[in-house]
């Protein structure tokens, strides 16, 4: 994978008073996720969980030169960085945001010696994104009716 350079993008780690735009943000970018499958984690939550997330996890925004792109958001457990949502805006897409935002994560958290992810099995693009990355398929399971894909990938040390 080629690092990718781009000046236009920033990210800047949630903070408390941030849970507002973190709520409005997640909800737009999984609302059509919550729609097709009539569920989703990162859709709909209330405040006060949001508030939780940004406290537990280390949630970052995503910006392209002053507007809001996305959001990442990160578990750290032990040695394992735990990629528990990324999410881009629709306008933002195909513009290689999500690639560079990944390289930066894989950068930023250079202790880990594993990076895991998990996606939905229909989400065809989200998986061939996360090869092209380097993750591989390590398995799948049903979450009720609804199949997902966990994929690992070894840090570079």
């Amino acid at each position: 994978m080629k690092n990718i350079q781009m000046k236009n993008i920033s990210m800047r780690r949630a903070k408390k008073v941030d849970s507002t735009i973190v709520k409005f943000l997640q909800d737009g970018i999984f609302y059509d996720d919550f729609q097709n499958y009539g569920f989703c984690p990162n859709y709909g939550r209330s405040q006060e969980w949001t508030e939780t997330l940004i406290k537990r996890r280390d949630v970052y925004l995503i910006y392209d030169q002053e507007e809001l792109a996305g959001i990442i958001v990160i578990r750290v457990h032990g040695m394992e960085c735990h990629i528990s949502s990324i999410g881009i805006k629709k306008e933002y897409r195909g513009k290689r945001i999500g690639t560079y935002v990944m390289e930066q994560m894989e950068s930023r958290y250079h202790d880990a010696w594993v990076f895991t992810l998990d996606t939905y099995w229909d989400k065809k693009d989200n998986i061939r994104f996360y090869k092209n990355l380097g993750y591989e398929i390590t398995g799948t399971q049903m979450e009720g009716s609804l199949k997902l894909v966990y994929f690992r990938k070894k840090a570079k040390h």
